[in-house]
């Protein structure tokens, strides 16, 4: 059903009422603010995962997305193996847990690939967000990564 035609904002130049009147509110420089906030937040989970154990973090981030990979005990280091079979269950590694943490409803991480292995990411969009909630996800990344790397050996 296109409810578009009896609707108020019935096209998208319409949508754009509702930035413009938080903007002429509020400012630019709540919007920068909250935007600068997401960013120190992404920065701090880096900084955590890179301290913890069994992460390997792709990169400093560069905005609010975060792109990391748990690697079980034993395998964290080996950015490459020697067997395809060890770097395959890695990255399937990744899909359960994203796929648990969906589950669960703890946490929603996405997926993306690079050179054909899979890492998680964690793009910070709430401002709210505070260093117990990153510790809470990595926590929990922790406690189920080794119970879902036993599954696929």
């Amino acid at each position: 059903y296109d409810n578009g035609v009896v609707t108020f904002e019935c096209t998208k130049r319409s949508a754009a009422l509702g930035l413009w009147g938080a903007l002429s509110l509020f400012g630019f420089e709540l919007f920068e603010q909250l935007v600068d906030r997401v960013f120190l937040v992404a920065c701090r989970l880096f900084e955590l995962l890179e301290a913890a154990c069994n992460f390997e973090v792709l990169e400093a981030p560069q905005a609010n997305i975060v792109v990391f990979r748990y690697v079980p005990e034993g395998v964290r280091g080996e950015s490459t193996f020697s067997e395809e079979e060890g770097k395959l269950k890695v990255s399937q590694l990744q899909l359960r847990l994203r796929r648990a943490m969906l589950e669960s409803g703890f946490g929603y991480l996405t997926q993306t690939s690079l050179h054909d292995d899979i890492y998680l990411r964690c793009t910070i969009m709430n401002p709210l967000t505070d260093e117990s909630h990153l510790s809470e996800l990595i926590a929990e990344l922790q406690r189920i990564g080794p119970g879902l790397w036993a599954d696929l050996q």
